[in-house]
């Protein structure tokens, strides 16, 4: 409807891989492959390669949170268990926290509880990201990207889940594949659609030559 309306042609794709090449693009290290995750109440990503956004065949590129972490884990929602969302995702921590005898309801409380440095969130959310870093690191061997961004709500409020990640892909993965390889926390938000869909449009039109703008 928007394109027979306007008489322009339509790019639809997720905000998470949207947000991928924006953070690629943006910003004066601008990087030509990057792997990014997500954490919020779910986990998903994006992969840019070569200055691309990367969908896949079926659009699933970059999908990192079903990939099995735990085969014995929690039930996940897509019908397996034990997934990198059931152990990374808002939800997932919440729940491990509760195993462990912390009853947490919500992002406020964990931001409470990392603020007072409860020792059970930090027990947890060291076994979340050393879930994710082992799944990225399986990525970093595959297409050894210039940085590895990770994005989402948690990971704003819990620093370490950054510093967690950047150890085990330092200890568990080839030094050849990860030397060079910067981890860091995402600099846009969840609400900088705006910027990612920009830099989809220009990607696509040609106005960017060379695959970064």
């Amino acid at each position: 409807m928007f394109a027979k309306r306007f008489g322009t042609p339509v790019t639809v794709d997720s905000n998470t891989r949207l947000t991928a090449l924006a953070e690629a693009i943006d910003g004066p290290d601008r990087v030509a492959d990057l792997v990014y995750v997500r954490l919020s109440d779910g986990v998903d990503g994006g992969l840019v390669v070569g200055g691309q956004l990367v969908t896949g065949s079926a659009g699933l590129a970059g999908d990192l949170g079903h990939v099995t972490v735990e085969p014995a884990g929690r039930p996940c929602r897509c019908g397996k268990r034990g997934c990198l969302e059931t152990v990374a995702s808002v939800p997932g921590v919440l729940a491990a926290c509760w195993e462990y005898g912390l009853p947490l309801e919500d992002l406020v409380d964990l931001a409470a509880a990392v603020s007072r440095a409860h020792p059970v969130v930090g027990r947890v959310l060291r076994e979340s990201a050393a879930a994710l870093g082992r799944v990225l690191g399986v990525a970093v061997m595959t297409l050894n990207p210039a940085k590895v961004v990770i994005g989402g709500e948690i990971t704003r409020l819990a620093p370490v889940l950054v510093e967690q990640v950047a150890a085990t892909l330092a200890a568990e993965a080839l030094p050849t594949a990860s030397a060079g390889t910067v981890v860091e926390a995402a600099r846009l938000s969840e609400d900088d659609g705006a910027i990612s869909a920009l830099a989809a449009i220009f990607h696509k039109s040609g106005l960017a030559s060379g695959g970064l703008a």
